[in-house]
């Protein structure tokens, strides 16, 4: 399942690329919400859907990591760690609502980390963009 639009407008395709790695369509949604006007955001809700988008695109400018999709112990430390090998050096924010499994992504080469309610501000400050509200 993706929430990215198929049609893009020439302003679209030149915002910076961020990879929201979040199981809970909800949450997602509210980023979309947030962000989709100043992001091109592209979704994964499962570690196979995280890896095949990473994969198809070079130039990201952050990616979002949740600690565990699915259910049971965080299980994406792996990805990030996948992510650092193939040579991303950018922004990666663990944004878990465990406390153990953002400093296990920390651990696994996450940049930064955020609780979920504040990920658009901090993402965009990261990025160097306007808060929401200001354009």
């Amino acid at each position: 399942m993706t929430l990215s639009k198929i049609l893009l407008t020439e302003d679209e395709v030149n915002l910076p690329k961020v990879l929201l790695v979040e199981d809970d369509k909800h949450i997602q949604i509210g980023w979309h919400g947030e962000l989709g006007a100043k992001l091109r955001l592209f979704s994964a809700f499962t570690l196979d859907e995280a890896r095949t988008t990473f994969r198809a695109h070079s130039d990201w400018a952050a990616i979002v990591m949740d600690g565990t999709l699915g259910s049971g112990p965080a299980n994406t430390p792996p990805l990030v760690r996948e992510i650092r090998q193939s040579g991303f050096g950018g922004i990666i924010i663990a944004v878990s609502i465990l406390p153990e499994s953002n400093r296990a992504l920390r651990k696994a080469g996450c940049s930064h980390e955020s609780r979920k309610d504040t990920l658009p501000d901090i993402l965009l400050e990261l990025l160097g963009l306007p808060p929401i509200g200001v354009y």
